[in-house]
């Protein structure tokens, strides 16, 4: 539930080691409008979308200071990173899908035509038998619990 300490320090060690790109975070509801860092749901990895150079940049967050372990080419200039309930895969605004144990763009989402598509906005629902029992949203903010 909200807030959440670990995501907040997260959030504010992404910002010490990438200045430049990580945005000041004080709580987790400026962490929803501050798009650009996301927190995988086990909260071991921070995600940061940094459109200028059209990656995600990838970051260890179970060493402090966070360490970058990867750079992640897209197609586009991200502008919103989030993640499956599961945390296979993470899912930037540009449309890609991204296999997140191995850090590869596994699929680009298309439309009828095979045009490229883009969203910020995401929702996962799982069911059980005919029923919502897990719902997700587009806030990367960890689901540790």
């Amino acid at each position: 539930m909200y807030p959440k300490p670990r995501a907040m320090q997260l959030a504010k060690a992404a910002k010490a080691v990438v200045p430049a790109i990580a945005v000041d975070v004080a709580d987790v509801n400026a962490l929803k409008t501050a798009p650009i860092v996301a927190i995988t749901p086990d909260e071991k990895e921070i995600w940061l979308a940094d459109a200028a150079n059209s990656r995600v940049h990838v970051f260890d967050a179970t060493v402090m200071p966070p360490r970058q372990v990867a750079s992640i080419a897209l197609r586009d200039q991200p502008g919103w990173v989030t993640f499956s309930l599961d945390g296979r895969h993470g899912y930037p605004s540009t449309g890609e899908v991204i296999d997140t144990a191995t850090r590869k763009v596994v699929a680009t989402l298309t439309d009828e035509e095979g045009r490229a598509v883009q969203s910020e906005k995401l929702l996962e629902i799982v069911f059980a038998d005919g029923k919502p029992v897990r719902v997700s949203d587009q806030f990367g903010v960890g689901r540790k619990r």
